[in-house]
Parts: structure tokens; C-alpha cells; sequence
């Protein structure tokens, strides 16, 4: 078990963010190292094969190794709005002594390589041979995706602050996944210790950056270094739906399933609404979406939760599993 000690000010700066490279590196994971988990995204995986077939990322290689990458490819988000071209500019300013002292991790856990010694030997050289691999997968791999997979994560976040509004911080971040807890001011990952890493940490006050993430499915990762703010990262809700369009149609089968206007209804619904809203965004009467969210509801797919004066109704775990089973 890994534990982050966390002090008043900690929870008080505590944030949600997100960015393109962390994404777009348990991409790159999943489709060339971690097979077992390519299930949820098998879709991607086949579109992205076909894309990349016989293309060779040396570089991107040589900077992970098992259960570690390097650090400078993963940095902290702070922002939402982070595009590609921002994170490779921060990749060209990265300091020399921050690329050494990861590869150096990376060589520690497999073992040295050409092009791992020339990330020691020619740090600036070797980034630009990085960017340039980088530059390649994005574009073919993901960058006509990232307005769905932001969409995601913008939702999620909504989602999370609302939450820890209403229910305050051990709830928000307990809920997050099964594979975190967080009781008396400690966050505890239940993730095997690490002979490389410490299994506590006691943060600064700064805070912590709480990170969604589209590719990733076993458990919660953190990373705690001294070159970027502490971040934990976990699986948004509604991971099983990011391949579709923005605004997809029904599946015909869900609609079978269903009926149509409740089929409407739970896929309006990964990101929590009220009646008002989703009529107007439907183009239903409130009468009509009253009627399918109580049907929804006595089916178990949806729950709801009162703000003010305002009831807003979420996608229950139930119903994510069934949109995930019809979506994929």
C-alpha cells in the first residue's frame, strides 16, 4: 500500500487536470506493452495497428521501462486547455539534468541501450528524435480523437466537482476508484510497494493534482518528484464510450433494447443534467424526459441527488456497464 500524507493546505489546493502527453503515453502502453489491457479500447487498438504498421518508436521505447516511464514524458497537468504543441515545447525546454537523472531510472529497471546512452550523452538531440516520434504517433494515433477524449475528461471533471461540493473530499476522492481511499487526512493506494519508490509520502502544502485519464484501466498511478507538482491518476467515468462521435446516434441495438427516447436519455446522461436540460438538449418535452428517467431509475441505470433546488440525475455504475456492453 502506498500512502500521501496530506496537510490541511494540501486538500485546500487540491485539483483536477488533465493533458495530451500523459494520454498519450498509456496509449502507447496499452497498444505495445500491456495486451491485457486492450479490451476496453479493441476498437482503437485496430484503427491504430493499421495506422502504425511498421513504424518503429525507438525513442519513445527507450524511455520506458516495466512499471516506469520516464518522468519528463508524464509531466503534472495544470490546466485543461494544454494542447500537443504546448507540451512539446515544455519537452524542448526540459533541463538537461532532469533527462539524465530519468533515463538513468529507466536503465536502472532494464538495462542500458544505444539509444538509452545517447539520452545521456546527447540529451537535446535525443528529445528532438523523441518530439519527432511523438509528433508521428499523435497524429496518426490520436489527434482526431482528442475532441472526444477531452470531452470525457471535461465531463468528468463537472462531474467531480460537483461531487466534492456536495460531499466533500473523502467521498470525491474515495470514489474515484476501487484501488484508492482516503481517511484522516492520508490518501492510500492499494498498489504494491516498489523497491525503487517510497510507500509514503508526506506533501508540502502545494497541494495535489488529481488527473482523469481516458487509457487507463488497472487501478490509480501517482507520481511524487521534486521537478513537478504530485499527481495521482485514475479512470474517468465513461472510458467505454470516448471511441464513439461527439454526438453519436443510438446503437441500433441499444435502441432495441430500450425504446429509443430511453436509449437517448442514458447516453445523454454520462455527464449529470437535470430534466430542463436534458429536454432542451433532447428536444423533448419535460413531461417526455420525466417519464423515461422514472423508468430508467426503476430499472437501476440512473440515480439522482438534489442541489438547491434542482434535482440532477447521473448514469448509475449499472448504467455505465450497460452503454459500455451496447458502445463499444
Amino acid at each position: 500500500m502506498i500512502s500521501i500524507h496530506l496537510s490541511p493546505g494540501d486538500v485546500d489546493a487540491m485539483r483536477f487536470a488533465f493533458s495530451p502527453l500523459p494520454e498519450l503515453m498509456m496509449s502507447y502502453e496499452i497498444l505495445y506493452h500491456k495486451p491485457e489491457q486492450q479490451t476496453l479500447y479493441r476498437a482503437w487498438v485496430e484503427e491504430a495497428s493499421r495506422a502504425l504498421h511498421g513504424i518503429k518508436f525507438e525513442y519513445i521505447d527507450a524511455a520506458i521501462a516495466s512499471r516506469y516511464i520516464a518522468d519528463f514524458l508524464t509531466p503534472t497537468p495544470t490546466s485543461t486547455h494544454f494542447t500537443m504543441d504546448d507540451e512539446i515545447a515544455q519537452l524542448r525546454a526540459m533541463p538537461e539534468q532532469i533527462i539524465r537523472k530519468n533515463i538513468e531510472m529507466v536503465i536502472n529497471y532494464e538495462g542500458t541501450s544505444e539509444i538509452r546512452q545517447n539520452y545521456l550523452a546527447y540529451p537535446r538531440e535525443s528529445i528532438e528524435c523523441l518530439i519527432e516520434e511523438l509528433q508521428l504517433y499523435w497524429k496518426r494515433a490520436l489527434s482526431h480523437h482528442w475532441t472526444n477524449i477531452n470531452s470525457i475528461l471535461e465531463d468528468e471533471i463537472l462531474y467531480r466537482g460537483r461531487q466534492l461540493a456536495l460531499h466533500g473530499v473523502e467521498e470525491t476522492i474515495s470514489d474515484l476508484s476501487d484501488g484508492i481511499c482516503y481517511e484522516n487526512n492520508v490518501i492510500k493506494l492499494l498498489k504494491k510497494e516498489h523497491r525503487w519508490f517510497p510507500s509514503e509520502y508526506t506533501l508540502d502544502g502545494s497541494g495535489l493534482q488529481l488527473v482523469p485519464m481516458v487509457f487507463k484501466c488497472a487501478g490509480v498511478s501517482w507520481q511524487i518528484v521534486p521537478e513537478w507538482e504530485p499527481m495521482v491518476l485514475y479512470q474517468a467515468r465513461g472510458t467505454g464510450l470516448w471511441y464513439q462521435p461527439t454526438h453519436p446516434d443510438p446503437e441500433e441495438t441499444l435502441v432495441l433494447a430500450l425504446g429509443e427516447g430511453r436509449a437517448r436519455v442514458l447516453q445523454a446522461l454520462l455527464n449529470p443534467t437535470n430534466t430542463g436540460e436534458l429536454a432542451l438538449k433532447l428536444n423533448l418535452t419535460a413531461g417526455a424526459v420525466s417519464q423515461q428517467l422514472g423508468r430508467l431509475s426503476q430499472a437501476g441505470l440512473v440515480q439522482s441527488h438534489r442541489s438547491g433546488n434542482r434535482v440532477y440525475y447521473r448514469l448509475s455504475q449499472r448504467g455505465e456497464k450497460l452503454l459500455n456492453i451496447f458502445m463499444e
